[in-house]
């Protein structure tokens, strides 16, 4: 069974979110995305300060990044790739984000 198998909508859908996401990526990777970080951009102007917000964009950049180029991976070999693809993209997405809490809330501190 192949990945082509599992999916469910058009061909294109895939296209679409890859698009969206290297948009993101390179927003928070020039360190101007940081009101796309879920916590950040609702947290106090007192706990801002105690973050590093160039570092911050940067370190959830680089996970974005990861994500990413997974998608980027399962949308060219949606043909080719087995179904066990999905799984391994679900696994390693909760990786990152673990990565990306634990290095927000370390190296990116004051």
């Amino acid at each position: 069974m192949k990945l082509k198998d599992i999916t469910n909508g058009p061909d294109w859908m895939i296209w679409v979110v890859f698009a969206v996401f290297v948009l993101i990526t390179i927003l928070l990777l020039t360190g101007h995305g940081s009101n796309l970080i879920a916590g950040y951009n609702t947290a106090s102007q007192q706990k801002r300060e105690k973050y590093n917000e160039k570092k911050l964009c940067r370190v959830v950049g680089m996970g974005m990044l990861v994500i990413t180029l997974l998608i980027l991976i399962m949308a060219i070999g949606q043909n080719t790739l087995p179904a066990a693809m999905a799984y391994v993209f679900g696994a390693v997405t909760l990786l990152d984000c673990a990565v990306m809490m634990i290095l927000a809330n370390s190296i990116c501190k004051k």
